[in-house]
């Protein structure tokens, strides 16, 4: 039969040490590489367990070596946004109303009582004020102190909602109370067994559990190209923590015997300089501002926005995916 092949290269350094190939098989398009480097073949089939944010990427010798420098980040998901929560409530986008609509169109048919949502990893309350604004009743759960305030700060006074102290594996939550467990930006955190036992447990018998990521497109431009090799060049464990690891493979795995629907909605989010920072700096692995790393990346990405702005904008091209899981 005919074999398909995709570009991948190894790149070295000028001394000729060889730098180890990374071993996550993905690369989808010939990239841009150092001066130096071999390039060869691979077949198509390598590529589906190698992480999509590798793709359209030279991987620089240079790099890599810094990446090795850097000091050992906390992975722990509870605390890494504890310093972010300003732009993280400023900067990131929100989810398009159609996948509200979708849940809804979900669900049994509506009884006298609204139905119950439990937004795990709610962080800011992003979703949950989508949701509430569509009449749920809300149950905002969120481990994160700072993140929990912020989104009582906001939504306090919305009907239907509730603020609650829990984790994605001791929610507080009652057995089958809840229609619906969404976690939204935040599966990839906490996607363990001990997780979908807990959402098992608080939901009802005929309920569904949607996960649900804002995926910024990474080919579909120089921008998002480039703009993705400096995520991986200059921040912090960025290739570890990217949720694209988490592949429908992964979800399928840890659900198994449950029925699986992938959704996509288009959810650009356009930013000017200052909002395509503040977007960045909300991000758990964008490296302080005290970190030599900090400086030269905000520098080249002012460069890049004013390479490709138009009219003083960008549009972070995003497709909304949600993963309807259902029994």
């Amino acid at each position: 039969s005919r074999v398909s092949w995709i570009w991948t290269a190894l790149a070295i350094s000028r001394s000729n040490r060889v730098v180890r190939e990374p071993t996550s098989p993905a690369y989808s398009q010939r990239v841009t590489l150092p001066t130096v480097y071999i390039v060869r073949q691979l077949p198509l089939q390598a590529q589906d367990a190698w992480p999509r944010s590798m793709r359209n990427v030279g991987l620089r010798v240079n790099t890599i070596r810094s990446r090795r420098e850097m000091e050992k980040v906390d992975f722990k998901s509870k605390e890494r946004f504890s310093n972010r929560v300003d732009a993280y409530a400023k900067y990131r986008p929100t989810y398009p109303p159609a996948l509200v609509d979708s849940i809804v169109q979900k669900l049994p048919i509506p009884s006298s009582s609204p139905f119950a949502i439990a937004d795990v990893g709610s962080g800011t309350g992003i979703l949950s004020k989508l949701l509430l604004e569509n009449r749920f009743v809300v149950y905002a759960v969120e481990p994160n102190a700072p993140m929990r305030v912020r989104a009582e700060e906001m939504l306090a006074l919305s009907p239907g909602f509730h603020s609650v102290e829990g984790d994605a594996v001791r929610s507080s939550l009652n057995d089958h109370s809840v229609d619906v467990v969404v976690a939204a930006q935040a599966f990839h955190w906490f996607a363990t067994p001990e997780t979908v036992a807990e959402f098992t447990r608080i939901l009802t018998k005929s309920g569904i559990i949607v996960l649900v990521w804002n995926d910024r497109r990474v080919e579909c431009d120089d921008f998002h190209s480039g703009y993705e090799s400096l995520l991986v060049r200059y921040c912090l464990n960025y290739l570890e923590v990217d949720h694209r690891n988490t592949t429908a493979s992964t979800i399928a795995s840890l659900f198994p015997g449950w029925m699986m629907q992938c959704e996509h909605f288009d959810n650009d989010q356009p930013l000017d300089l200052h909002g395509l920072k503040g977007r960045l700096e909300s991000s758990s692995y964008c490296p302080p501002k005290d970190h030599p790393n900090y400086i030269p990346l905000m520098n080249e990405v002012e460069a890049l926005f004013k390479r490709h702005a138009a009219r003083n904008e960008i549009r972070l091209r995003q497709d909304c995916v949600a993963y309807f899981l259902s029994r």
